[in-house]
């Protein structure tokens, strides 16, 4: 996948907007305050809104080139969006909902199987219900199931979180990441929770005041400093695609994991509190905050702790309050420890230390 906005601009009223990047991740957050732009920035590309200038190229396909007067109407664009508000029609059931694109597949290539995607998005027992039946998780995975049965080659989200509760945010990141290793198609997410889209992707675009940034690895963006005040280490979340080893106690509380498909080197455990089933030998990726990262010299001999994870100091920030340690573990790992810890400890690049983290610390965001 390969999307090229070049120098694309616009006015609306008062504001102006500026926008020129090249992207080819598989997924892609937008992170950014509240009217800097990001909602602009998915409309332009989606053909809702027209630049002023500039031009827009999806793969192979131009979408918009001021000079060429070429600007491709939303339906030849071959996009799925689903909004913040759904836009479901709340007369129609939920099977009328999702077939509604038919009207407009005629003349495409079926990608997107009616039955697969119910089975995917978990739907089968809401197809003759109307949306106010549904609960806000349920209508947001509807929406899901719309946009892809209008076979489109690229997914945006609006805010996909922003109306759902804490567990109805994971189900959906469940969903969006089993969207995407089941069909390979490419997302752009915005959210305002960057530790949501964090767990989705560890590319982010930052926009801010109608323009872009910076965009790359958020490691290297929280380093880098030029946006701390928008999206630095205080909303970082660590995330680790691993495997899943064995069970370490006979209630399916305890899950072991490595970085590797049965490697022997075991790294750390997960707590399974939300009775997630996850299958020995299956992909996972989990998640845990910085601030559960435990830094230390020595291994801890007699401890509870079960993640004692041996690592090389790579860099330490300091970011207002606080100092972040990113340890190489065969994986990154970002530590939190207050100022006073480390000017105590000492640490410094290319030494050796253990990250400790408490397996109930350890979240499973979603299985493959």
């Amino acid at each position: 996948m390969r999307l090229s906005l070049n120098d694309v601009s616009l006015s609306i009223e008062d504001k102006k907007f500026n926008y020129n990047i090249s992207l080819t991740d598989s997924i892609i957050g937008i992170f950014g305050f509240s009217g800097s732009g990001k909602t602009t920035f998915l409309n332009c590309i989606a053909g809702l809104l027209k630049p002023d200038s500039g031009s827009i190229r999806f793969n192979d396909t131009l979408f918009f080139d001021d000079n060429k007067n070429i600007n491709l109407p939303p339906n030849r664009r071959d996009i799925g969006f689903v909004f913040q508000e759904h836009f479901l029609f709340p007369h129609l059931t939920v099977k009328q909902n999702l077939v509604y694109s038919r009207l407009y597949t005629k003349d495409k290539s079926i990608h997107f199987n009616f039955d697969a995607v119910l089975s995917l998005l978990d739907l089968e027992d809401f197809l003759y219900q109307k949306p106010f039946q549904l609960s806000g998780g349920e209508r947001q995975r509807v929406a899901i199931g719309r946009a892809l049965l209008s076979q489109p080659r690229l997914l945006l989200f609006d805010e996909p979180f922003s109306n759902l509760d804490k567990t109805r945010r994971k189900e959906i990141i469940s969903y969006l990441l089993k969207i995407n290793a089941y069909y390979q198609i490419p997302m752009f997410i915005i959210s305002h929770d960057l530790e949501d889209i964090l767990k989705l992707t560890s590319y982010l675009v930052i926009i801010d005041k109608g323009t872009i940034v910076t965009a790359g690895n958020c490691i290297d963006i929280a380093e880098s400093g030029k946006v701390a005040g928008i999206a630095g280490y205080s909303a970082f979340t660590n995330i680790f695609d691993v495997y899943c080893i064995n069970q370490v106690n006979d209630d399916n509380t305890l899950l072991r994991f490595s970085d590797a498909a049965h490697s022997k080197k075991t790294f750390i455990c997960a707590a399974a509190s939300d009775h997630t089933i996850i299958s020995a030998g299956q992909k996972t990726r989990l998640s845990v905050l910085p601030e559960d990262v435990i830094i230390a010299r020595e291994p801890f001999i007699q401890s509870s702790i079960q993640n004692q994870i041996k690592g090389v100091v790579l860099t330490i920030t300091i970011v207002e309050q606080a100092c972040y340690i990113n340890v190489d573990c065969g994986i990154n790992i970002i530590a939190e420890i207050t100022i006073a810890a480390q000017q105590s400890l000492d640490f410094k690049k290319n030494d050796y230390v253990y990250c400790l983290i408490k397996a109930r610390a350890v979240k499973i965001v979603h299985g493959y």
